[in-house]
């Protein structure tokens, strides 16, 4: 297919699984390379340095990719996805293993929403947060703390989602600690804002 970069994602792992895990991206790594993929990725969480070392990954693979983003996730409490204090802090970690020349940082485009009682929460994308809140008769409001913009309809639903300004932030962020290289999850779910957002971000 003529890909220059491969990006490896592979979740819910262990500390037990780390030999395993440094085989089979060896394997893959020297697959790809060899075939003329230039990068090769890992994807990890953010906050999991016991089953997702960053330091032995970059020996082997081209970069680490924290996902900076599920802070809350879909089987959790309601909460912010990527709140920036949060994606500051997992963000310097991962950057205090590696260094800055083999992060890429990852940043989220979509939100959930937490229905009462019901799990798991569901993915919304940013269209789809405006037209929940629109046909409910709610608001999205950012909530100051987190700088998220959040919904909630009392008995119902409690819904975060992230939106051009707080990725502007986040990607901000990311570039004041040295990481010049950003991903998104995903393209399709964004405020069409975004786009605005990383460019003026870019030049300051």
């Amino acid at each position: 297919m003529r890909y220059a970069g491969l990006v490896l994602d592979l979740e819910a792992l262990e500390r037990a699984d780390l030999a395993s895990l440094l085989r089979v991206v060896q394997t893959m790594t020297d697959s790809a390379h060899a075939r003329g993929v230039s990068q090769v990725i890992v994807a990890i969480p953010a906050a999991d340095t016991e089953a997702y070392p960053a330091r032995p990954l970059v020996r082997i693979a081209d970069f680490v990719m924290p996902m900076l983003y599920d802070q809350h996730w879909s089987t959790s409490g309601p909460g912010p996805i990527s709140e920036p204090d949060w994606v500051r802090n997992t963000l310097g970690m991962r950057i205090a293993e590696v260094g800055v020349s083999k992060v890429v940082a990852a940043l989220p485009t979509y939100g959930y929403r937490w229905r009462t009682n019901r799990a798991p929460a569901e993915d919304v994308t940013f269209p789809e947060a405006k037209r929940i809140a629109a046909q409910s008769g709610v608001r999205l409001v950012r909530d100051t703390r987190t700088a998220t913009l959040r919904g909630s309809k009392p008995g119902e639903w409690d819904m975060w989602v992230t939106d051009a300004e707080l990725l502007g932030t986040l990607a901000r962020q990311a570039r004041a600690a040295g990481v010049s290289r950003i991903a998104l999850w995903r393209i399709g779910q964004e405020d069409p804002g975004i786009w605005q957002a990383l460019e003026l971000g870019a030049r300051r």
